[in-house]
């Protein structure tokens, strides 16, 4: 997992209040990845939702 899949901005009264803050906000993020087939299983077709319109 070497991508970057979001970043932090943060604001703070300094440049180490901000790096600070920053480094907070990051750990409060958490990623839900999902097994790619399982999901494309579990979503409806486009025929489907052709037949529910």
């Amino acid at each position: 997992m070497g991508h970057r899949y979001a970043y932090v901005i943060a604001i703070g009264h300094s440049k180490e209040e901000a790096i600070k803050n920053a480094r907070i906000a990051a750990g409060q993020i958490t990623f839900h990845l999902a097994d790619e087939n399982r999901v494309e299983k579990e979503l409806p077709s486009e025929e489907q939702n052709e037949n529910d319109q």
